[in-house]
């Protein structure tokens, strides 16, 4: 499978209902960096995707996890190097997930970003009208309705950490730890 190509959507279940017969996790981009960056959930997000590595997301999981590297930064968490880094590595291929706790060599931060793409096993590009609907619909920032839009359309629940977007749209929403049993 071609992982950098994007996967259009499909059409929603007639009945609204959630799929849950085929194995497929669609993440929202904290539970991404969850799994890449050593964080307060980082365990139970390497649980599911040892679970079920068949991650998708909607494309916009590139940008806002570029934000999150970016906040890391102005933060003084990471330095512009160590977030330069990560976005490469992101956007590569894996070997330092789990040895990102210690010292890496500059070829193994390199491929975190790509790491997050290779996990993403398909990105879907959701019209902007269905993200508009979406958000109008549950009353979330147009970002957020992406990811519950591109939940919906593969008739699967969105694994996300945001209580406030899981109280919103409680039918398409699950928590890591919920996800998990």
């Amino acid at each position: 499978m071609d992982r950098s190509r994007s996967t259009t959507l499909k059409q929603p279940s007639p009945t609204g209902a959630i799929d849950r017969s085929h194995t497929l996790v669609v993440v929202d981009t904290n539970i991404l960096a969850y799994l890449l960056i050593a964080g307060d959930h980082t365990r139970e997000a390497q649980a599911l995707f040892a679970q079920d590595p068949d991650w998708r997301s909607e494309a916009f999981v590139h940008v806002e996890f570029s934000n999150i590297l970016a906040t890391y930064q102005r933060m003084g968490d990471l330095s512009r190097a160590q977030v330069e880094r990560l976005l490469n590595e992101a956007e590569s291929n894996i070997l330092a997930t789990y040895q990102r706790m210690g010292d890496l060599s500059r070829a193994q931060v390199e491929r975190l970003l790509n790491e997050a793409e290779t996990r993403l096993h398909s990105l879907v590009n959701l019209p902007h009208i269905a993200a508009l609907r979406t958000a109008l619909q549950f009353a979330v920032s147009a970002s957020d309705a992406r990811f519950l839009a591109t939940a919906e359309n593969l008739g699967k629940k969105l694994v996300t950490e945001d209580a406030k977007l899981r109280a919103a749209a409680p039918a398409l929403t699950q928590s890591l730890a919920a996800s998990l049993s």
